[in-house]
């Protein structure tokens, strides 16, 4: 199932933006709070920022997304699924890269 418009109404990693940017139609929009990429973590966590990501008609099997950065905020993390701890963006919980 693909959507037309989807928010996050919560902290997620970086690298979420593009997995929920798959559940996307082309043309469609994602607005929400991610935090940046920064390495090493620092220990009272990451700055966040409000992100729009908008899916762009791709080659078959090729995602393609416009990400426009909107403003700095910070929003109370996102409860993940027992399970899905693995940091990756593969989209499988089975921790291999």
């Amino acid at each position: 199932m693909k959507f037309d418009r989807i928010y996050v109404g919560a902290g997620a990693r970086h690298g979420d933006a593009r997995r929920f940017g798959r559940l996307l139609k082309p043309d469609g929009r994602l607005v929400g709070p991610f935090e940046d990429d920064f390495e090493p973590r620092p220990p009272w966590g990451l700055p966040q920022a409000l992100l729009r990501v908008t899916r762009l008609h791709a080659l078959e099997g090729f995602d393609e997304f416009e990400l426009d950065d909107l403003l700095p905020v910070q929003f109370s993390n996102l409860v993940r699924p027992a399970g899905d701890d693995d940091g990756d963006d593969d989209g499988d919980d089975d921790g291999d890269d």
